[in-house]
């Protein structure tokens, strides 16, 4: 599955939004639909970045559930240079 997320030089990545909005709801389904708890923190640690990225490109992501509301919420927290 392409990612959409491509190097451009030392530590710089160039993202195709639509093939990497594509990955990210993929990975949110997964996480929503696990109940490891270890591999859900795993995936939480991507997916919260990524959510970020996703509204700042005007591709937010509309929760299914609680679960996925709060994900979203702590998402909004976090700490991102612009």
């Amino acid at each position: 599955m392409p990612t959409g997320v491509r190097a451009n030089g030392s530590d710089m990545y160039d993202i195709d939004i639509a093939p990497y909005e594509l990955l990210i709801h993929r990975i949110l389904d997964l996480n929503s639909a696990s109940k490891h708890t270890v591999m859900r923190g795993l995936l939480e640690a991507v997916l919260a970045p990524s959510v970020v990225v996703l509204e700042r490109s005007g591709r937010p992501i509309k929760p299914r559930s609680e679960q996925e509301t709060e994900l979203l919420d702590r998402a909004k927290e976090l700490s991102m240079a612009k």
